[in-house]
Parts: structure tokens; C-alpha cells; sequence
């Protein structure tokens, strides 16, 4: 009996779209795919992008293998990409990937994993691959993470436009995420014994996804630092008011889980009538290209 993907999809009716899309940009191509870049690639930082050496065959890369494809035809199995560079010891890594497709089927991940971990393994078989043994780390569409075959909650669903962040510090050896750049918390500890890499994989058919950013920094007594003050609003706010330093925590908002619209000595206040749903809505990014794509 031949094996057919489940779809499950997380959608807003109104606009057929992922409610936890990072912006209103509707800028496509015919195959449905996400083309505009101006909502999350404001910065070309770029340390690395995807190894076409070790990707599955059911993988299609573009964009200077930075943007994935999965199954571009149709879907039999599991397919996985890493990334070209290792994550050394040492260092803390940033990297984001907007998810430029719906997302259904078994499951969609994003995480890390050593070279151990066996890519191509499950491409005759729907799986979640990311996590399935002790060799990855993963955190799949569903909100769920599995680490050594164990899956547990973790935070809300994400799909079509979202962006994910993947927040690796190996001097700490914790991973954490977050979505639409909002923290989920910490999603693993005890991984800085292993040298990893960036790692995706989805079971669904013309699936596709992109690097957006990827950046590192060495761990040094400044960024400690900084780290230190992520709980604290109040201190961030005063820090952000001098020049120098304002752009520096600017630069590494990840490590201090906080955007330059929280840390602004006046927050915007909610305008009169806007509800709860439309405050979040708003604060997506519109679209600043010029495609017409815009739907509001």
C-alpha cells in the first residue's frame, strides 16, 4: 500500500496564510515560493550557507545554496540538508531561516547535529528526522522538540513566513529558538562536547526554506556581559541611550532576547481600538518592495 503525506496546516482563514508569519509581504513566485527579501535580509551577513556534498537527492539548491527545496516533485521520504561550516567550541552562533512554503506532512525541522548524524537514512521513510537519535537536535513545525527520539512541547506552531531563530551558544553548550525573533526559552543544554552543524529537513513535497543570517561571535567578557542583562529591561533601556553601545546590543538582540522596539525609552503604545490580535498583526513588517504583493 503506497504511502501517502498527511497534511496538517496551521493557517489564519481570513488570509490563507500562517498566523506567526514574520511579515504582510505576499511577493511570489508561480510556484508559490516567497521571492521577496526585504523583510529579513536588511543585513548580508552570511558565514555560511548549505553543503550541496552531503544534501539528499530529494534537495534543490539556490541562491548561493543559502535557499532549500525540498522533493521538488514529489515527496517519497525525508529529505536533509546541513550546513558547510562547523559550529566550534567557543563561539555563540545566531542564524535565522524564513519558511518560504506552506508546511504539512510528518514534519518540518529546524535544528543542529554532528557529522554522525545520518542524513539520508530515512529517505524512503516519512520521519522526524532531526532529534530521532542521540547525533541531532531538532524543533519541528508543530512546535515540538525531540532530542535522542524523545519528543516533547516546546512552543507555539509555525509556518508559511515564518522566521525562525536558532540561538547555539557552545561555550555554554545550549540551544534555544525563536519565533518571529521572540525567545521560546531554552530548548536544550549539555551539547558543547560535539562539534555541530546547521541542519534542516522536511518530509513534504516543494517545501522550501532560506538562510537569512547567519553570524558568530568568540565568547569574550563584553558579551558575558550582555548576557548577563538579558532579564533586565530597565538597564538594557539606559545602556541603549549611548551611541556606542546602543549599536553594539543592536547588533547581538539575540543574546539579550529583546528588540529595539522593547529597549526604546518610550515603547510604542497601543493605538485606541486596536485589539489584542491586531496589536501583533501590526507589528509585522510590511512589505517595502514593490511587487504589489502587499495584502492586507
Amino acid at each position: 500500500m503506497a504511502t501517502v503525506e498527511r497534511q496538517i496546516t496551521f493557517v489564519d482563514e481570513k488570509n490563507d496564510t500562517c498566523q506567526d508569519d514574520f511579515c504582510l509581504c505576499r511577493c511570489m513566485n508561480n510556484m508559490g515560493i516567497f521571492t521577496c527579501t526585504c523583510c529579513a535580509e536588511i543585513e548580508d551577513i552570511h558565514e555560511w550557507a548549505w553543503d550541496d556534498q552531503v544534501a539528499s537527492n530529494a534537495t534543490l539548491l539556490s541562491m548561493q545554496n543559502r535557499e532549500v527545496r525540498f522533493h521538488p516533485g514529489y515527496s517519497s521520504g525525508t529529505a536533509a540538508v546541513r550546513g558547510d561550516s562547523p559550529l566550534k567550541k567557543g563561539n555563540v552562533y545566531y542564524w535565522e531561516i524564513k519558511m518560504l512554503t506552506s508546511l504539512y506532512g510528518t514534519d518540518v525541522m529546524v535544528g543542529v547535529g554532528t557529522k554522525k548524524a545520518e542524513l539520508h537514512k530515512s529517505a524512503y521513510q516519512f520521519c522526524s528526522l532531526l532529534g530521532s537519535d542521540k547525533e541531532s537536535w531538532g524543533f519541528s513545525y508543530t512546535g515540538r522538540l525531540q532530542h535522542n527520539g524523545k519528543m516533547e512541547w516546546y512552543g507555539p506552531p509555525f509556518g508559511k513566513g515564518s522566521i525562525i531563530g536558532i540561538y547555539l551558544d557552545m561555550w555554554k553548550g545550549t540551544l534555544e529558538f525563536f519565533l518571529n525573533r521572540r525567545p521560546l526559552g531554552l530548548a536544550f543544554r549539555s551539547i558543547r562536547n560535539s562539534v555541530l552543524y546547521p541542519m534542516v529537513c522536511s518530509t513534504a513535497a516543494q517545501s522550501a526554506m532560506r538562510v537569512t543570517l547567519s553570524i558568530s561571535h568568540p565568547v569574550s567578557l563584553k558579551l558575558l556581559a550582555l548576557q548577563a542583562l538579558g532579564g533586565d529591561t530597565q538597564t538594557l533601556r539606559h545602556l541603549v541611550s549611548v551611541p556606542g553601545l546602543r549599536k553594539y546590543i543592536s547588533n547581538y538582540w539575540w543574546l539579550v532576547g529583546r528588540s529595539d522596539e522593547e529597549l526604546s525609552p518610550t515603547p510604542r503604545k497601543r493605538r485606541l481600538g486596536e485589539g489584542r490580535g491586531e496589536g501583533r498583526r501590526s507589528q509585522r513588517r510590511q512589505c517595502c518592495c514593490t511587487c504589489g504583493g502587499l495584502r492586507l
